[in-house]
């Protein structure tokens, strides 16, 4: 080695600066550790004091709330991403279109899940409870889901992180008081908190976004429902993806028990703590693979491939910590929850599966093949539904988890040969 090489070598490692992918997944995890230590204390309190029944009813109709929330705020914020990706400047106007078109699509949103509350929760459900989770979903949270998505679109992941932890410190502060204030906890107080908390959460976006809008008003219904009915393929994306994740939790209640779909629950949500980095990449990789892709600004398949190596080694890690603790966390959740020790191995394998797929998702949204991943995690749903209904009633909790492995891997298996397709079509001559 040359003299002095070595000083050298440390300058140049002092002047090095990580890029701005890295540095956006950095503050996107930040947030989203942040997000997730919220939603772990929240999902400890409220799986403790309401126990697996009661616990399980809640989740089954806060998924369709959230399904329902997809339809009418998941394509507005892809519509915002990809013009404020396109054209910064816009993303003021384009924001107060959006909050008009989450207003004009809250309506039909709110019927459909009014109508998937009454057609898949076995149990009469109070109004009390519903209703009030119904309008957090699906109006409150699309709101700060669309603001969030115009920070991301200038790559903005700092700003845009904090706006998404705000729902899931809402929910942590509900749950709090629900169990200092509340002698006896029900869903029917639960969800009054939640709501309050929503309003609230969705107070502090709207002023934030008023601020960073120079003052301009909030709303605007001229343009509105053209603007909700453009983002109908990206919502109906969101929709059928989100539905095929979040709908097995009511069929689990539908096709066996409260308790069951509890445990269950429980289950999933532990895994998907683990998952969190892999989604705070994902929001880093947006913006970049519509960049890449829409003015050929570097290699989509490079940056998708890359992406995918790190997920594959961080989703290995993550199944081997999730089958060595996963037992010590469970316990934390009281021994009502003790049948979930069994499942670990079944969730470490979903966790693997669903990492990976992430990444071939983020690929087909920058694409603009919408309508293509619909009818890939459409199918997926008639799996689960068929699964849920075959084998939830003879194994249980088992049968519940093998409905989610079969479904997870055929979305991975059908989005990964889409992807290589749309990425072997634009890769240069002689690569």
């Amino acid at each position: 080695m040359a003299p002095g090489s070595g000083l050298a070598a440390l300058a140049s490692l002092r002047r090095w600066r990580p890029g701005l992918l890295a540095r956006n997944s950095g503050h996107a995890l930040l947030w989203q550790l942040v997000r997730a230590v919220c939603l772990a204390l929240y999902l400890w309190l409220l799986a403790r004091l309401l126990g697996p029944a009661q616990y399980g009813l809640l989740v089954a109709v806060l998924s369709l709330a959230s399904i329902a929330g997809t339809l009418n705020g998941g394509g507005i914020g892809v519509l915002l991403l990809r013009e404020g990706v396109r054209n910064p400047q816009a993303v003021p106007a384009i924001w107060i279109r959006s909050c008009g078109a989450v207003l004009v699509g809250f309506p039909v949103c709110f019927a459909l899940y009014a109508l998937a509350v009454r057609c898949l929760i076995p149990a009469r459900v109070d109004y009390s409870i519903w209703i009030p989770l119904g309008i957090s979903e699906i109006a409150l949270s699309a709101l700060s889901n669309a603001a969030a998505s115009g920070l991301q679109s200038r790559e903005k992941l700092g700003w845009s992180g904090a706006l998404l932890a705000v729902p899931a410190l809402g929910r942590l502060f509900a749950a709090v008081f629900l169990s200092a204030a509340v002698e006896i906890p029900t869903l029917s107080a639960y969800a009054a908190l939640q709501l309050g908390c929503a309003l609230a959460g969705t107070g502090i976006v709207l002023s934030f976004q008023q601020w960073r809008s120079a003052g301009r008003r909030f709303f605007a219904l001229g343009e509105a429902w053209n603007w909700w009915w453009q983002g109908s393929g990206f919502s109906a994306m969101y929709l059928v993806a989100l539905a095929a994740v979040d709908l097995d939790k009511s069929l689990v209640l539908k096709n066996s028990n409260a308790e069951t779909a509890g445990y269950y629950a429980l289950g999933y949500r532990v895994v998907m703590t683990f998952a969190l980095p892999v989604t705070a990449l994902v929001q880093a990789l947006m913006p970049r693979l519509v960049r890449q892709i829409s003015v050929s600004a570097g290699s989509p398949a490079r940056t998708t491939f890359i992406a995918a190596a790190a997920v594959l080694a961080y989703s290995l890690l993550a199944a081997l910590c999730l089958g060595e603790f996963g037992r010590n966390l469970i316990s934390l959740f009281g021994s009502a929850y003790s049948k979930l020790d069994a499942m670990i191995p079944g969730y470490c394998l979903l966790l693997v599966i669903y990492n990976l797929r992430c990444i071939a998702g983020v690929l087909l949204y920058a694409e603009n093949r919408p309508w293509s991943r619909a009818a890939i995690e459409g199918v997926a749903i008639g799996l689960v539904v068929v699964c849920s209904a075959v084998l939830v009633p003879r194994y249980g909790l088992s049968g519940a988890l093998a409905t989610a492995v079969v479904s997870e891997t055929w979305i991975f298996l059908f989005s990964w040969v889409l992807a290589l397709r749309l990425l072997r079509g634009k890769a240069p001559p002689g690569s």
